[in-house]
């Protein structure tokens, strides 16, 4: 949830993922996923660093949607640390942002289940050669809950997502921002033609593939 002020930070949330597959039966050809992720940590204001990389399971999974036979074995993670801090109670943005990468091997993402589109990568036991560096993060405190949903997401309602579109097999350096609506009514269940999807909301919005694994902002 955002507090309706719109700035930087929420754009340089977004992470750039390249996902490279190979085969599992040993084959050598090897295919590239592009995405978008973010990484939440808990305690991001006591201390207790631990985070995770999140994005949708598709850009991790190619077994997901389609059985492909193909594993991950590296991510690429590109994204920019956006400063911010305070002077005499007024908020600023301190500096341009600086670019960030660093690399997955091996990595062992966390699935909930068949149905849900998500994914999630514990970087504090992921396999990152240097070390995982400081990124534009978001709180787990950011994260919308269930009461969220029951009392304060409202059919209509403004939403942005930050994220990396590919256009032509090309994908963005820099991330972009996209403006949509909450679609559905968040206390029933969603529902196009023939689908229905429990505790989904649906929204929307513009985008490109690339951009899957955004995160999604709804203002308070």
């Amino acid at each position: 949830m955002w507090d309706g002020v719109i700035d930087a930070r929420h754009l340089y949330t977004a992470v750039r993922l390249t996902a490279h597959t190979h085969g599992r039966d040993g084959a050598p050809s090897k295919t590239v996923v592009s995405g978008t992720g973010f990484i939440v940590r808990s305690g991001l204001f006591t201390g207790d660093r631990k985070g995770f990389l999140v994005t949708n399971r598709h850009v991790l999974d190619p077994d997901f949607v389609k059985s492909r036979l193909r594993t991950v074995y590296k991510v690429e993670v590109a994204g920019f640390v956006q400063n911010s801090g305070a002077w005499k109670g007024v908020s600023y943005l301190s500096g341009n942002a600086k670019p960030v990468r660093f690399t997955i091997e091996s990595p062992e993402p966390m699935f909930a289940d068949g149905d849900h589109d998500i994914a999630l990568i514990d970087l504090e036991t992921a396999k990152v050669p240097g070390g995982c560096p400081d990124l534009t993060e978001l709180s787990n405190l950011n994260l919308a809950c269930n009461l969220d949903f029951e009392q304060r997401v409202h059919v209509g309602a403004q939403v942005i997502t930050p994220g990396y579109p590919s256009i032509d097999h090309v994908t963005a350096h820099r991330p972009i921002l996209v403006s949509g609506t909450v679609a559905s009514n968040p206390r029933e269940s969603a529902e196009t033609g023939a689908h229905q999807w429990m505790d989904h909301v649906l929204c929307h919005s513009f985008g490109w593939g690339g951009m899957s694994g955004s995160p999604v902002f709804g203002s308070n």
